[in-house]
C-alpha cells in the first residue's frame, strides 16, 4: 500500500494491532483484532481520530470523472443526474462489474467509528460516530450520527444486503436544521445558499452491480429549507 504525502505506522500491543495513517495534517488511528485467514477473514475494533481534514482524505475517496457520456467498453454506466452539469465534464461512473458476493459473505467486520472533528473545506468541524458491520454478506453503517457545532444533527442508516443473489440497498437519513452550506460546498453552488434545512431521505435499490443498484434506486428525498439566505454575488 502506498500513501502519497502520508505515513503509515503499525504497532502491536498484546493481541491488538494499532494502525496510524497520517495524511498531511490529518491523523487516522485504528485499534483492531484481525484474523486474516483465507477461509473466514475477520476484523474487530474501532477507528478513533481527534481531527481529520476532509481536504486530506477526499483525493483517496473520489473517483475520476467519466470520459464518455454513455456505456463504454469496460462495462460502466454514467448516472443521469450528473450529466450535462458542465460543458466538457461528465458525471461519475458506476461500475457494471458484478459484486464479489462469495467474498463478501466470508468476511466478518465490526468496527466502531468516532471522529471528534471532521473539518470541512469551509473550516466547519463536525463530530461523526457510527458502527460499521459486515456479517453473512450484510454490510451496514448503523447508529450514524453527524453533529454540527450549531447543535444540528444528521442521523441515519446505510444497509447493503449481499446474502442473496439479488443484493438490496437501503439508505435512510434524517436531519433537523442541518446547514445547507455543508452540502453546497461540494457542488458548483458553494456559497450560494446558507441557512438550516430539514432533510428526509429514504432510498431503496437492488442489483448485482453498482450500476444496477444506482439505476434501480427508488424512494424519496425531501428537503425543507428555513430562514434561507441567497448570496446575490454568487448567483451572478
Amino acid at each position: 500500500m502506498s500513501i502519497t504525502q502520508g505515513k503509515i505506522h503499525i504497532t502491536t500491543l498484546a493481541r491488538k494491532a494499532c494502525l496510524t495513517i497520517r495524511l498531511r495534517k490529518s491523523r487516522i488511528a485504528c485499534q483492531f483484532d484481525a484474523n486474516l485467514s483465507n477461509t473466514a477473514p475477520a476484523l474487530t475494533g474501532g477507528l478513533e481520530s481527534r481531527k481529520i481534514f476532509l481536504r486530506d482524505v477526499l483525493p483517496f475517496l473520489a473517483s475520476a470523472p467519466a470520459q464518455e457520456s454513455r456505456g463504454n467498453e469496460s462495462g460502466s454506466s454514467v448516472s443521469g443526474a450528473s450529466q450535462g452539469s458542465q460543458p466538457g465534464k461528465q458525471g461519475r461512473v458506476f461500475s457494471a462489474q458484478p459484486f464479489g458476493l462469495a467474498q463478501l459473505r466470508k468476511i466478518a467486520l465490526n468496527m466502531d467509528l468516532t471522529v471528534d472533528q471532521l473539518v470541512q473545506p469551509n473550516g466547519a468541524p463536525q463530530m461523526i460516530s457510527g458502527l460499521v458491520t459486515l456479517m453473512g454478506g450484510v454490510f451496514a453503517i448503523s447508529k450514524l450520527a453527524v453533529r454540527d457545532p450549531e447543535a444540528c444533527a444528521l442521523s441515519g442508516l446505510v444497509r447493503f444486503d449481499a446474502s442473496t443473489d439479488q443484493p438490496t440497498f437501503n439508505m435512510s437519513v434524517q436531519a433537523d436544521g442541518y446547514p445547507l452550506s455543508n452540502l453546497t460546498q461540494f457542488t458548483n453552488f458553494a456559497g450560494l445558499v446558507r441557512g438550516p434545512f430539514d432533510l428526509d431521505v429514504d432510498l431503496d435499490g437492488r442489483g448485482a452491480s453498482p450500476a444496477a443498484v444506482a439505476a434501480s434506486l427508488n424512494g424519496k428525498i425531501m428537503a425543507v429549507a428555513t430562514d434561507t439566505v441567497v448570496d446575490r454575488k454568487t448567483a451572478q
